[in-house]
């Protein structure tokens, strides 16, 4: 969670988000910076699935840094922490004393969350219409009727899944292997220069004018698009459940299961190859988090033991 403070914080005072946002995407070589931004949600997220361990302070310190990601102006972090709020709100409503109570904090947790991801759809759809207003002004509007503000805000998933109908794909050279840039993504740009660009990024630069960051072709769209036919979506999708069940089983929880869900859902919004790079990142933060936790229990516990030897020697 440094890390992600770390990254976030400064960019907070001197970024410009409606500028980064019309420009996002265009900037390349710069994964190790967008990794560390992740670290923030990331860390948020476990530390809703553990309870933060019981401790006030570390939940306190998790809602500061969900509000400095709502600042930033950006959704699918937000996603991320849902999805592992959730069941362990569902679960605490079941053990509550005062079933009630409980249940209108969480209805009103997911109705503030739901306003917030409105609010942004919201700014965004005003920037692309040439009428852009404060990401607090959108907020405050959102609140009042976030499902208005989810839905009517831009192009989005269904808009996406009605438009490859009409889309000649053929330009842009679709192939069932499309997915497999999500491992060749993982190549930095400074080794691999020519790695390919994503399937939605460039239809929606070359056809809408988005730049080369709108993903919005949903899941069976993006499907549709790189097999051809809905004979092959359909069958992309059935090899694709499968093979999700396989990775991602029933026993795998918390964390993992957190991400893997993440990931799905986001592919089903988003829809292209850069939902599974994603949620490969996501895994490579926890890892690499969990790694770096054991080593400096480790070396603090070996300090711990030296220090013992030692007043022991003293004694």
């Amino acid at each position: 969670m440094a890390i992600g403070i770390a990254v976030t914080l400064p960019g907070m005072f001197t970024r410009n988000i409606d500028v980064e946002f019309v420009t996002r995407g265009n900037d390349s070589g710069d994964g190790l910076a967008v990794l560390a931004w992740w670290c923030l949600p990331v860390a948020v997220s476990v530390g809703v699935v553990f309870r933060h361990w019981g401790s006030k302070s570390l939940a306190f310190i998790s809602i500061a840094a969900a509000l400095l990601l709502v600042v930033s102006g950006v959704r699918s972090p937000l996603l991320l922490i849902a999805i592992a709020f959730i069941p362990r709100g569902v679960k605490a409503l079941g053990r509550s004393r005062s079933p009630a109570l409980s249940l209108l904090a969480i209805s009103l947790s997911l109705y503030l969350l739901l306003g917030v991801a409105g609010g942004i759809s919201r700014w965004r759809g005003s920037i692309r219409a040439g009428l852009p207003e404060s990401l607090i002004d959108s907020t405050l509007l959102s609140l009042s009727n976030p499902y208005v503000a989810l839905t009517s805000s831009g192009i989005e998933s269904l808009d996406g899944l009605m438009f490859v109908q009409v889309l000649d794909a053929a330009p842009f050279h679709p192939s069932i292997l499309d997915p497999l840039k999500a491992f060749l993504t993982l190549i930095p740009r400074q080794i691999y220069p020519g790695k390919p660009d994503f399937l939605s990024n460039e239809i929606s630069s070359a056809l809408l004018n988005f730049g080369t960051a709108g993903m919005f072709l949903s899941g069976p769209g993006y499907a549709l698009v790189i097999s051809g036919s809905l004979l092959g979506a359909i069958l992309l999708f059935m090899v694709g459940g499968f093979t999700f069940r396989a990775v991602f089983s029933p026993r795998f929880g918390g964390v993992v299961g957190t991400i893997a869900t993440y990931t799905l859902l986001r592919f089903i919004m988003g829809g292209d190859a850069f939902d599974f790079y994603q949620g490969m990142t996501l895994l490579l933060i926890v890892t690499v988090g969990l790694f770096v936790g054991r080593f400096l229990r480790l070396v603090n516990s070996g300090l711990s033991r030296q220090t013992t030897r030692i007043a022991r020697r003293s004694g």
